[in-house]
């Protein structure tokens, strides 16, 4: 989906792949989220194996700037996902390494009071879902220039704390959701 501001146009690669778990002993559900991931990477090279509904081969120019956005079902270091697929991407030469890997990575020191449901401690500050796992992306390309990023992770003094946990840190059944919004501020250049 092109975005158009002003003269420059960057590509929104949205996404949601499925949950690589409620598999049985085939995994194909952790097949099928390594499957896409391995496809958003195709989308990155261009790859053309790739076509589209239209009969179009190949994925993103080399030129063209994007951001990917998405609860990827991933995490690159945790859980039950592809480590490997989700490490591919975010190691891609076209991602923007400081947010994928690097110094600018979407984190919330407030993620560290959160008690994490499959991590068996807290300290996670890139979590982005309840369970402390990093699954929820926003991938801009090299190109671009990050300003800042971080994850909407309200601590238990902030006011928008009771939209995720009661009063004694559960987390909270009307909440609208386990994961976490991610953010990327990007200057145009």
């Amino acid at each position: 989906m092109p975005i158009s501001i002003g003269e420059q146009q960057i590509r929104l690669v949205v996404c949601h792949p499925t949950p690589p778990v409620f598999d049985g002993p085939e995994k194909r559900n952790w097949r099928r989220n390594s499957d896409e991931l391995h496809q958003l990477v195709g989308l990155l090279d261009n790859a053309d194996w790739l076509e589209d509904d239209k009969g179009a081969h190949g994925g993103l120019s080399p030129e063209t700037p994007f951001v990917v956005i998405g609860d990827l079902n991933a995490d690159p270091s945790y859980g039950d996902g592809d480590k490997q697929a989700i490490g591919a991407l975010l190691n891609h030469p076209r991602v923007h390494p400081e947010v994928a890997v690097g110094t600018l990575v979407p984190k919330s020191d407030a993620a560290q009071f959160h008690a994490f449901r499959f991590i068996n401690s807290k300290g996670r500050a890139i979590a982005t879902h309840n369970g402390g796992l990093r699954l929820d992306y926003v991938l801009p390309s090299r190109e671009l220039t990050v300003l800042a990023s971080g994850v909407f992770w309200p601590a238990p003094n902030d006011a928008d704390y009771p939209l995720i946990c009661d009063k004694n840190g559960q987390e909270h059944a009307r909440a609208h959701s386990d994961h976490r919004l991610v953010w990327v501020d990007v200057a145009l250049n």
